[in-house]
């Protein structure tokens, strides 16, 4: 979705939270969890998080890298990337490796970049 060297696989979905469903609470995944409703409260993955085009979550998200397509309103924890596709709206403060935002793509808020080793320990580019 998001150029060449995308590192999360939007293929594989180990969860899917779907168009016509609606979640609060809290949500803790193991794998990728692709969500296409609606979420509030937080969402936890050892794996990467989907935010499919539509999807409005309002909540805390840690987890491996995230793409978000639709909206989030709440802050964000990623140790990998943060990918914005131009049809998102990310409301909230992040700490990040990698932010890699479209065009069109709109952020409210600041983003910490975290160190990245593989980068000889500087900051990765935006």
């Amino acid at each position: 979705m998001l150029g060449k060297k995308q590192a999360i696989n939007v293929d594989k979905m180990d969860t899917l939270i779907g168009k016509e469903t609606m979640i609060a609470g809290k949500i803790t995944a193991n794998g990728t969890l692709r969500i296409d409703g609606r979420v509030e409260g937080e969402v936890l993955s050892q794996g990467d998080v989907i935010i499919g085009e539509g999807a409005k979550v309002q909540a805390s998200v840690q987890a491996r890298n995230l793409l978000v397509a639709g909206e989030l309103k709440g802050n964000v924890a990623v140790s990998g990337r943060v990918e914005m596709a131009a049809t998102s709206k990310l409301e909230g403060d992040i700490q990040v490796g990698t932010l890699i935002v479209e065009d069109g793509a709109l952020f409210l808020g600041s983003c910490t970049m975290q160190k990245d080793k593989t980068h000889g320990g500087k900051p990765s580019a935006v």
